[in-house]
């Protein structure tokens, strides 16, 4: 199930998508100040964070900006009621995902909410595999009991102590 964390100074707002995201099947958690919401943030490692523009202690902009310190990849939709160009641009270049204005439109936010998990799931899914080469290629993976083998075994362990190159010759289809 995936975690979204909502900062919003506005009460209603935050009851309102915390209601009804629950009931589409995320679990929610809630903050009404940047504080509390980088505070919830660290606690709770959300897949996705909606951020309101305007915070009474902490500018948004500022917990957007902390957020990605935290984590580079974190995926955060900033809500604002004000409707300026300027602002919509200085969300996105501080690597906001998405803008959206209030009053929240359910299906924009939907949208936008789907954009932002598939992007992060992506994301986990590259990682996961740019770290599997490292895995994949063990000399305890190696299968063979043969006599060839245990000489292949000995002179894999005598080359992989110097900075020798080797070349690996076979048919095709042999394992190489």
């Amino acid at each position: 199930m995936p975690k979204i964390l909502v900062i919003d100074d506005d009460r209603s707002i935050c009851e309102t998508l915390d209601l009804y995201l629950t009931e589409e099947g995320y679990e929610v958690k809630t903050a009404l100040t940047g504080t509390e919401g980088l505070n919830a943030f660290v606690e709770t490692v959300p897949d996705l964070v909606i951020l309101d523009i305007r915070l009474p202690d902490i500018d948004g902009f500022t917990v957007l900006e902390d957020l990605r310190e935290e984590d580079e990849n974190v995926k955060v939709i900033m809500i604002t009621a004000f409707h300026d160009m300027e602002t919509t641009i200085k969300a996105m270049k501080g690597g906001a995902f998405d803008y959206i204005h209030k009053p929240v439109n359910v299906d924009e936010l939907d949208m936008a909410i789907r954009k932002a998990l598939k992007a992060r799931e992506m994301e986990r899914k590259i990682d996961g595999l740019l770290m599997e080469p490292s895995r994949q290629f063990k000399v305890g993976d190696i299968i063979g009991t043969g006599r060839e083998m245990r000489e292949i075994f000995k002179t894999v362990g005598v080359v992989s102590q110097s900075r020798t190159t080797v070349l690996i010759q076979g048919e095709s289809g042999t394992g190489k």
